[in-house]
């Protein structure tokens, strides 16, 4: 205390800097006058330095191609949250997104986290047939959070079988060949027309418009 220099009488709230996460701190004050010191006040309200709370989980949504998208809830926190590490279950696989390259990495030392500003993510080079699942932990100046819960899993898969397709006599020679749109995510590209010319197997190039019996030279629709 003889090191303590008092605080002036025109002065009514002071600021330090360098306090410890997780110790509780509270204080109270003495005042003086010409005659000598009052007695200490009863202690004020305690306050905790805390890391942020862990996030709540993040949303994963199939986005065209082989992209996902991965968007949170921003955490509110003092001292504020400064980015967050995004980890990401690719099937058994445990990967983390890197915000310099935008792509997922294998050791979380090489993943640069990403922004408090930001809150969604998107990546590409998603496996088909594999579920990704994604948490997070938010960071402050005192530290990392606990990570989030797991998010929804989404898996990139091959569209579905498409309906079977109506045939139809035209005038002439002609057969026309219709079927109903496959909706999918990620979109349909092209179809793939086999005609069954009785026991031989054709495919339908939409280049020549004619039926071809090498499926490689048969470009799709």
């Amino acid at each position: 205390t003889s090191k303590a220099a008092p605080v002036k009488a025109s002065t009514t709230s002071i600021t330090f800097s360098g306090a410890i996460a997780d110790v509780a701190y509270c204080a109270n004050l003495a005042a003086r006058s010409e005659v000598g010191w009052s007695e200490y006040s009863v202690k004020g309200n305690a306050v905790t330095i805390k890391k942020p709370m862990a996030p709540s989980a993040p949303t994963l949504k199939l986005l065209g191609g082989n992209k996902i998208c991965i968007s949170w809830a921003a955490v509110s926190h003092t001292p504020a949250v400064m980015d967050y590490c995004i980890s990401v279950h690719e099937g058994s696989r445990l990967k983390y997104f890197d915000s310099v390259s935008g792509t997922l990495v294998e050791d979380t030392s090489k993943a640069a986290p990403v922004k408090a500003s930001t809150t969604s993510i998107t990546f590409s080079g998603a496996i088909a047939d594999v579920a990704y699942c994604a948490n997070l932990a938010a960071r402050s100046e005192v530290g990392w959070s606990e990570y989030s819960v797991k998010g929804n899993a989404v898996t990139i898969k091959k569209p579905m079988a498409p309906s079977a397709p109506t045939l139809k006599l035209l005038g002439g020679n002609k057969i026309c060949i219709s079927w109903a749109a496959v909706s999918h995510t990620p979109a349909v590209m092209d179809y793939c027309i086999s005609v069954h010319e009785g026991s031989r197997l054709k495919y339908f190039d939409s280049v020549s418009g004619t039926l071809v019996e090498d499926t490689s030279k048969a470009a799709p629709v």
